[in-house]
């Protein structure tokens, strides 16, 4: 089996080996921006209750996408049959 198709496509392995801090600076803005913009847009609300909106809710899923990452993470290291641990900021250690 190609290591592919074993360990997933190379950006969610990318995303997985992101520290918790990059994951948050990277996905919480661009969550930010979507949310801000659907609300705007399609729910036809005021711009500035868009913009906190958006702030709100990205916050709320920026959270909900880093617990969902980390357990996909260790999902993923336990499903290849390796022992993974985590150092101290919170990065999955594959041996």
């Amino acid at each position: 089996m190609p290591d592919e198709a074993r360990s997933g496509p190379r950006l969610l392995v990318w995303w997985e080996n992101l520290d918790t801090v990059h994951q948050v600076l990277i996905g919480g803005p661009v969550l930010a921006v979507i949310l801000a913009v659907l609300n705007a847009g399609p729910m036809s609300q005021p711009v500035l209750r868009s913009i906190g909106y958006g702030l709100i809710e990205g916050a709320f899923f920026t959270a909900l996408l880093i617990v969902v990452t980390r357990y996909e993470r260790s999902r993923r290291s336990a499903s290849e049959g390796e022992e993974a641990e985590d150092d101290e900021t919170g990065r999955t250690i594959v041996p």
